[in-house]
């Protein structure tokens, strides 16, 4: 099993006011550095992007997506950092929710885990005339109060797994309660989880 390119990501859901982030605020405030990437769309709704060569900052309107660009334990801590400091900065921020994101796929999956698959109309649809392109399976998990949003999808032989922790939060505090020193905590706990129930593990360097 591998990462997926840019899935390793916090978000923070709410009403933000792109007007604070401009590059000089940004870079003080989250990157704590004079030097940051900067890129604007040519579309009003396009997000602005501020990056380094770890992690990128993406400013919507009604999000806020802090995603790591290397995909590794040390862009992991400082998209924990990153997202922290937002949280901080702007506190007083109408906020909804907050999810810890990552992404996986396995290529050489084995019978166990096609067979999860094996849905009983399959060929009910390849006699009406379809054919099955992508099959996916869709999973709301509890544990000690923390939702995980789970999602199984096969398309031409890969698995592709898909984890969100989310987490239900109005005020600065109480998203920065979720993400603060948790990151990590969540990527090493999707990483069990999926060893534990679906038999894969993160190929080394991977």
């Amino acid at each position: 099993m591998i990462a997926n390119p840019n899935s390793w990501s916090v978000v923070v859901v709410g009403h933000w006011n792109r007007m604070i982030f401009t590059p000089q605020w940004v870079g003080a405030q989250l990157f704590q550095a004079e030097n940051i990437e900067v890129q604007v769309g040519f579309i009003p709704a396009a997000p602005a992007i501020f990056q380094n060569q770890q992690v990128a900052v993406e400013i919507h309107e009604k999000r806020v997506d802090v995603r790591a660009r290397i995909l590794n334990e040390a862009c992991l801590g400082q998209v924990d950092q990153i997202a922290s400091r937002l949280l901080t900065a702007l506190p007083n921020t109408p906020l909804v929710a907050v999810g810890i994101n990552f992404g996986f796929h396995e290529q050489g999956a084995g019978d166990a885990l096609l067979n999860m698959f094996n849905i009983p109309d399959g060929p009910q649809i390849q006699g009406a005339g379809w054919e099955v392109a992508e099959r996916k399976v869709v999973r709301k998990l509890m544990h000690d109060g923390r939702t995980l949003n789970l999602s199984l999808v096969l398309q031409n032989g890969v698995v592709n797994f898909e984890l969100n922790f989310h987490e239900d939060a109005t005020t600065g505090d109480a998203a920065r309660a979720v993400v603060q020193g948790h990151v990590l905590e969540r990527y090493q706990e999707a990483l069990e989880m999926l060893h534990q129930v679906y038999g894969v593990e993160l190929e080394a360097g991977a």
